[in-house]
């Protein structure tokens, strides 16, 4: 489960007014919906079922794997002590790559995703940040990871067609430690550029092993990074004036 900000329109003051949207999937609890429905008068997203069994396909390593995964989207699957650990992750993974659903909401010009323990400390900030960023000639903006080219639970993105295809496109071929999602071998430059050196970090290309290479942070990383090569990954949070956090980074 994830919460997304979403950003559209005009506002007289900001130029930009907002939405929340919701994005689950349907494991999420009625009575909870009915709650934030009412108290919230949040958007909601419902991530299918159908959607869900697509991502399974060609994005487990074996068979079994794949039959473990379709299984576990209706959670028909047994946990026992034997699977627990593999059958928790898989339903990790399953729903992690679920986010880059967020570029089909088209109605909005961009999108703010938070993962569900990511919190917003002044939402004024954070209307300027994504105003300026719906100025930019990027795609997508995030922020490096420690072990990874992209933090994949706070990011902003524009939501168009094509990166929606890319995702669905590169859900569809599959993953592979060798070549991503379809991109091949990749530039190392993390972990994160702690002193600002980005660029003599990008030495070598490396397979896809970074931390999330088969789920959010390789999907992001391809289809922005690789594919429509249109991604901002430096100055996050001094756009945000230091008032978005996740516990592990507060």
């Amino acid at each position: 489960h994830g919460a997304i900000i979403t950003e559209a329109n005009k506002d007289p003051k900001e130029n930009v007014n907002f939405d929340m949207v919701l994005m689950h999937d349907d494991t999420f609890p009625d009575d909870m919906l009915l709650t934030l429905d009412h108290e919230l008068r949040l958007r909601r997203m419902a991530i299918s079922r159908q959607l869900k069994l697509f991502s399974c396909h060609n994005n487990e390593n074996n068979q079994a794997s794949r039959t473990l995964c379709e299984d576990s989207v209706d959670f028909d699957t047994e946990i026992t002590a034997k699977n627990e650990a593999e059958l928790r992750a898989i339903r990790v993974r399953n729903i992690q790559r679920m986010k880059l659903a967020a570029t089909t909401l088209t109605e909005y010009d961009a999108v703010v995703f938070l993962d569900e323990d990511a919190y917003v400390h002044d939402v004024a900030s954070l209307v300027k940040a994504v105003s300026s960023f719906m100025k930019e000639d990027v795609q997508l903006l995030g922020r490096l990871g420690h072990d990874s080219p992209i933090n994949a639970g706070v990011f902003m993105m524009k939501p168009n067609m094509e990166a929606a295809q890319a995702w669905l496109e590169s859900m569809e071929h599959g993953f592979t430690v060798e070549r991503g999602w379809g991109s091949g071998p990749t530039p190392q430059f993390w972990p994160a550029a702690v002193n600002g050196d980005l660029e003599n970090k990008m030495a070598r290309e490396v397979p896809w092993e970074f931390v999330g290479a088969d789920r959010d942070q390789g999907l992001l990383w391809h289809i922005y990074g690789h594919s429509l090569k249109s991604i901002g990954l430096e100055g996050f949070e001094a756009r945000l004036g230091g008032n978005m956090s996740k516990p592990e980074i507060d």
